[in-house]
């Protein structure tokens, strides 16, 4: 059974830096969550299962995202904590 819980997000790179363009966002369950522009899996010649998506984000944002990551696992969990701070979305764990 899925339980629905809070996921709490930080952004780690975006275009816009608001949140309502493409944007990676880290979470409290050391995962990503991708916000981009969606592509249909019959479109990319790909089979996407029920439940997923494909998204599309621009590379640099990937890359700035990456960059984040490893600067705050260099810190240690204490770093995640500052920066652009959290938002809390709904997900599944």
């Amino acid at each position: 059974m899925t339980t629905q819980k809070d996921t709490h997000l930080r952004i780690l790179a975006g275009q816009c830096g608001g949140g309502s363009c493409p944007t990676v966002y880290g979470t409290d369950r050391e995962t990503v969550v991708v916000q981009g522009y969606v592509v249909s899996g019959d479109s990319a010649g790909v089979e996407v299962p029920d439940g997923e998506h494909l998204v599309e984000i621009p590379i640099e944002i990937l890359l700035a995202a990456a960059d984040r990551i490893r600067d705050q696992a260099h810190r240690g969990p204490a770093a995640g904590s500052s920066g652009d701070g959290p938002k809390s979305r709904p997900g599944t764990q």
